[in-house]
Parts: structure tokens; C-alpha cells; sequence
């Protein structure tokens, strides 16, 4: 099995795709317990 990427069309941004790592991330850390953000230091 191959993997094949086409670069038809751009996509997002550095900074979107940035900012969309960072909000995706946000949301990740805010659903965790504080106990879980605590042990892995967040």
C-alpha cells in the first residue's frame, strides 16, 4: 500500500494551521481533570 498526496489545490495557512493546533489543543487540556493537567504538568 502507497501513501499518495496531491498538491491540487493550497490548503491552509501557517499561521491558520497554527492557530488551529493551538485551539484543538486548548480543547484537549480543558477536558482533561486537573489532577490528569497536574501530573502532566499543564
Amino acid at each position: 500500500m502507497k501513501w499518495l498526496q496531491v498538491y491540487e489545490e493550497r490548503g491552509m495557512s501557517d499561521t491558520s494551521l497554527r492557530e488551529h493546533i493551538v485551539t484543538s489543543y486548548d480543547l484537549v487540556v480543558a477536558g482533561m481533570t486537573k489532577k490528569k493537567r497536574a501530573e502532566l504538568g499543564l
